[in-house]
C-alpha cells in the first residue's frame, strides 16, 4: 500500500507540472530616480518604456509618477505588504504625485496597471534610503489576474516535473531495493534447507 501511495503521488506530480503555469514574475531594475527631470522606466524588460519616475526635487519624501504618455495606469496611493492590486483600486492615467508623508524609508509599493504585456496588474517596489529613492523590481501577474503585495513567485513546472520524477526513482529505488532482500531472503532460505 505504502509503494502504491508514493508511485501515485509521484505521478500526480508529473501531471500537475504538465499544466502549470509561472504566473507571478518579478523584473529586477535597480535604478536610481533622478531628482529632476522625468526617466522613463521599461518596468518589465520588453523594451517599451511603461512609466516615467523621478525623485521630486522640491519636496521632502515624495514621488513623482508619469503614466499618461506611457503603457501603463497607477494607483496613487502608497501600498503595503498584503494589500490587493485589482480593478477596484483608483487608476490614473496620467499619473501625478504620490502622497506627501507616505514614503517610508525601506521597502514602497506602487500599484501599475501595465498594458505594453497585455492588461498586468503589478507593482513597483522603490527603496527610499532618507536620501535616494532606488526603483528596485517590477512584480506583476502574467495573466491579468489580480495580485497580492509581497506576492512571491510560484514553482515553475519544470521543478514541479522534477519533484515528480525524483519521487519516481525513489518508489523504483525502493521497490528494486525490496526486491533484492527478496532474493537474498530466498537464498539463505534455500541454503539452510
Amino acid at each position: 500500500m505504502k509503494k502504491l501511495s508514493v508511485a501515485s503521488l509521484g505521478l500526480s506530480c508529473l501531471l500537475l507540472s504538465a499544466g502549470a503555469n509561472a504566473a507571478i514574475v518579478t523584473q529586477d531594475l535597480n535604478i536610481l530616480l533622478p531628482t529632476q527631470g522625468t526617466l522613463a522606466v521599461d518596468l518589465n524588460g520588453d523594451s517599451i518604456n511603461d512609466i516615467g519616475l523621478a525623485e521630486d526635487c522640491c519636496s521632502a519624501n515624495n514621488t513623482w509618477t508619469s503614466a499618461g504618455a506611457y503603457t501603463t495606469q497607477v494607483s496613487l496611493n502608497w501600498l503595503s505588504v498584503g494589500a490587493i492590486i485589482n480593478n477596484s483600486l483608483p487608476w490614473s492615467t496620467t499619473g501625478g504625485y504620490m502622497p506627501v508623508g507616505g514614503q517610508i524609508v525601506g521597502s514602497n509599493y506602487i500599484a501599475v496597471q501595465d498594458f505594453s504585456l497585455g492588461n498586468l496588474f503589478g507593482y513597483i517596489t522603490l527603496d527610499y534610503d532618507g536620501t535616494n529613492l532606488v526603483v528596485d523590481r517590477f512584480t506583476y501577474e502574467d495573466s491579468g489576474a489580480a495580485l497580492m503585495v509581497g506576492s512571491s513567485a510560484v514553482p515553475e513546472p519544470g521543478s514541479l516535473a522534477l519533484l515528480g520524477l525524483g519521487l519516481s526513482g525513489l518508489f523504483l529505488y525502493r521497490r528494486k531495493k525490496a526486491a533484492i532482500n527478496n532474493c537474498n531472503n530466498l537464498e539463505r532460505v534455500t541454503l539452510f534447507n
